[in-house]
């Protein structure tokens, strides 16, 4: 089999380092909406981030659990792009 020949197993890879993956019927246009949004929100999260060790007013302060969430999600997915 050649490097180029789509498979229906996950674990051929092309002497590139590459796997070619069809998706037939995945919405794209559905991905890049989601995809919007969830860099939006990772913009968001970022802030809080960065403007976590600020002090605040009472009614402008993140609760801690939402802070906890961007620590998480942060160090979860840190590597995604």
């Amino acid at each position: 089999m050649s490097a180029g020949e789509a498979v229906g197993q996950t674990d051929v890879v092309g002497s590139d380092g590459l796997a070619e993956v069809r998706l037939p019927g995945y919405p794209l246009d559905w991905h890049h909406r989601a995809q919007e949004q969830y860099d939006e929100l990772a913009r968001e999260f970022a802030l809080i981030a960065v403007n976590r060790g600020r002090e605040e007013p009472a009614q402008h302060q993140v609760p801690r659990r939402l802070l906890e969430l961007v620590e998480a999600l942060t160090a979860r997915f840190a590597g995604v792009t």
